[in-house]
């Protein structure tokens, strides 16, 4: 794959990882209304294979947008670490990637809890947070201990 398309394929991946996740669909399902193998739709997924033009109308078509969102430069800006992640995530061994999936998932879930600013938070926060946290079990310990 030359530069240009290797660019292409990256921009067309981070799309693809994006809408699908958006819908909350998982790789099999997308490869199910494709019509196409959930080792291809990985690939796309991964930036290993530039799909044919026909393919890439199917994936719009699919997701409901245009060529264009597909492939667009104009927001590469926004979300270029995706790409970034991919990568790392691609490279990585099955376990680990899965490992590294479900962390993120758990931080997700976390965050989307109202804990957001803990995430941002200094560690000093955190240290005082989960003192206060042990403070409290030891207290209610005690609370039923008498």
């Amino acid at each position: 794959m030359s530069p240009d398309e290797k660019a292409i394929a990256t921009r067309l991946a981070t799309s693809i990882r994006r809408l699908r996740i958006q819908r909350r669909w998982s790789q099999a399902t997308l490869a199910e209304r494709m019509d196409i193998s959930v080792v291809y739709a990985g690939q796309l997924e991964r930036a290993e294979r530039l799909p044919a033009l026909p393919m890439i109308c199917r994936i719009a078509e699919l997701f409901g947008v245009g060529l264009d969102e597909l492939v667009s430069i104009k927001d590469e800006a926004d979300v270029g670490w995706q790409g970034d992640v991919l990568a790392i995530l691609g490279s990585m061994s099955p376990d680990r990637r899965d490992a590294a999936v479900a962390m993120i998932r758990g931080l997700d879930a976390f965050a989307s809890k109202g804990n957001v600013a803990k995430i941002g938070s200094s560690r000093a926060t955190v240290r005082r947070a989960e003192v206060k946290k042990r403070s409290h079990k030891r207290l209610k310990a005690r609370v039923r201990d008498a």
